[in-house]
């Protein structure tokens, strides 16, 4: 049987498909739960949008020469268009972020705090449990001293934001060598969630990663779509970087290349046993240059990080990984202060290792099965259902007032709050349901993109999660799949409308 064991035409596509359909159904089903699609803290201003744009679709198709006008903008001049909505998005996003940056809680707290006074006690308190967090402050740090910059919240805003550019720029040129006719939309798709991504200016590992994983997701897309060798060293140049710099500041962004190995380890598989033949000479070298890159890299960072003085901290106290599956096992399956307190008590990362381990014991007995089944399925809601991906949802979160009208759709008390969440949410539906509706576009990337989708939702219902947020870093997998698969969705949808039209 031809490709026997490769997820796109071998026995596990059809299993793959029906678990990411399932899980997609049961994110939709969140998404429809989620109290951002209350009308309740909406102002009128959703009726009047709303009503805006049904009179100009309708205008679009029951008018000539609007219609004629849209034919002319967006199908014979769609590459201009493109280029020049694009252009406004980031204008406009980029005074918005400009208009919205403030001083932010949580560890973002700290991270800045770390690049002004790298010296002072509470840095020094705060890597003691988190040196996981260094590179992102040398990432930072490296930064802005290429940009003679200082290290305000204005700067470190406006780096956030030309890393989320960074990463739909890396899309784009991955969507265009696989696909280059869905191009356009993966483009409109990316300006219209910029527009509605205020995370933009939360200076932390969920954006600033987002290039990295989308830098290594394109070198595997050239390995693999071009047979050049000098574009394959290429790609192999932008697996390795962008692979090395993503486990280094957030290590759960490397899910997706775990759903890579599998899936090459399982076209290898099939190659050797199928055809009977080994790898050719070209892929081993380029595995041993990717290796050559990657192990180095990690090794030397490591080194530096032991050996620095930027910010001295004492050492061997760092929070052990079952530390965070624990918590991730208590209340929402999110942030447990209560637990992380009695956690830092303890003085040895043993000591805390049996602690979280009596917890997950303590917690499994209590749940039960069926009450462990509930219970992930509650976090997979935690996890997924929030459209705006956590804004305003950490501790100490924007604590300033919203004293102008685009703080007054963003900022905690603004008036229009209600207004962004509900389109927010309304955007996160749809993205969904393309998702779904384009199951049936089955290739080799798109299965990869699915696995690493589940792979990256599973990490979150082990681990910590409990809010949106934690999706961020994995948003490139999430964009490149709809690329991939909306034309076959919108096929879909229209049609069910000429079935529904005939009845």
């Amino acid at each position: 049987m031809k490709d026997k064991f490769t997820l796109a035409a071998g026995i596990l596509r059809k299993p793959l498909i029906g678990v990411f359909s399932i899980w997609l159904l049961l994110i939709v089903f969140g998404i429809l739960q989620n109290p951002n699609f209350s009308l309740l803290n909406t102002t009128p201003l959703i009726v009047i949008i709303a009503v805006t744009f049904s009179v100009l679709v309708i205008a679009i198709f029951k008018i000539p020469k609007i219609q004629q006008g849209w034919r002319f903008l967006f199908i014979t001049h769609k590459w201009w268009s493109v280029f020049v909505i694009t252009v406004l998005c980031l204008v406009w996003q980029f005074f918005i972020v400009t208009q919205l940056i403030t001083p932010i809680g949580f560890d973002v707290q700290f991270i800045h705090g770390a690049l002004q006074h790298p010296q002072s006690a509470e840095t020094a308190w705060y890597f003691k449990y988190n040196p996981n967090n260094l590179f992102l402050v040398f990432f930072q740090k490296t930064l802005l001293n290429f940009f003679h910059a200082t290290p305000t919240w204005h700067n470190l805003g406006i780096l956030s934001f030309c890393c989320v550019v960074g990463s739909f720029i890396f899309n784009t040129l991955s969507i265009y060598f696989l696909k280059p006719q869905h191009t356009i939309t993966t483009v409109y798709l990316q300006d219209l969630l910029l527009v509605l991504f205020p995370m933009v200016i939360v200076p932390y590992s969920d954006t600033m990663v987002m290039p990295l994983v989308s830098f290594y997701l394109l070198g595997f897309i050239l390995l693999k779509v071009r047979h050049s060798f000098s574009i394959q060293f290429l790609g192999c140049l932008c697996l390795a970087l962008g692979l090395t710099g993503a486990y280094l500041m957030k290590p759960s962004a490397i899910v997706p290349f775990i759903a890579i190995m599998i899936s090459e380890l399982l076209l290898a598989f099939d190659h050797i046993f199928r055809i009977q033949r080994l790898p050719h000479l070209k892929s081993i070298l380029l595995l041993f240059i990717f290796l050559g890159i990657t192990i180095p890299l990690t090794l030397q960072y490591q080194h530096f990080a032991n050996t620095q003085h930027f910010i001295t901290y004492a050492k061997g106290h760092e929070e052990p990984p079952i530390h965070f599956i624990s918590m991730g096992m208590s209340n929402g399956g999110g942030f447990n202060q209560e637990e992380v307190i009695r956690n830092q008590q303890l003085k040895t990362v043993k000591e805390r290792s049996r602690y979280s381990q009596k917890l997950i014991k303590q917690r499994l007995k209590h749940f039960g099965f069926w009450g462990y089944l509930k219970f992930l399925l509650l976090k997979n809601q935690n996890n997924t259902s929030d459209g705006t991906f956590g804004w305003n949802k950490e501790g100490r979160f924007i604590l300033a007032k919203p004293t102008n009208l685009i703080k007054a759709f963003f900022y905690p008390g603004g008036k229009y709050l209600g207004d962004y969440y509900w389109f927010a949410q309304l955007f996160w539906l749809v993205f969904s349901l393309i998702l779904l509706l384009g199951v049936n576009y089955i290739d080799e990337f798109s299965q990869v993109f699915r696995l690493a989708i589940i792979g990256g939702l599973s990490f979150l219902l082990l681990f910590e999660g409990g809010r949106s947020r934690y999706l961020i870093q994995f948003l490139p997998v999430f964009l490149l799949l709809f690329g991939l698969v909306a034309e076959t969705a919108f096929a879909k949808i229209k049609e069910s409308m000429a079935v529904f039209k005939k009845d």
